[in-house]
């Protein structure tokens, strides 16, 4: 099993381009969910699609945030897309 280590950092306080959940798990999720109109039921199947996800997945989450993260650096702070 892979040991997944990462160096926490300080996440500038008015940065929306570094929310972890906007990166990389709400466009995912919302993906998998388009056409849902039920409350229960998007609770449920949100939950349900979670737990299926494999720890390369929220690896893969995490490394996005990393590469976000520098370059918000590197335009010091200015919208990034």
């Amino acid at each position: 099993m892979q040991v997944l280590t990462f160096e926490l950092l300080r996440q500038p306080s008015c940065s929306p381009d570094l929310a972890p959940s906007d990166i990389y798990l709400f466009p995912k999720l919302k993906e998998f969910m388009k056409g849902w109109k039920f409350v229960d039921d998007v609770i449920c199947t949100a939950s349900d699609w979670l737990e299926d996800q494999d720890q390369e997945f929220f690896y893969n989450g995490t490394r996005a945030l990393e590469n976000r993260w520098t370059k918000c650096i590197s335009v010091e702070g200015d919208y990034i897309e």
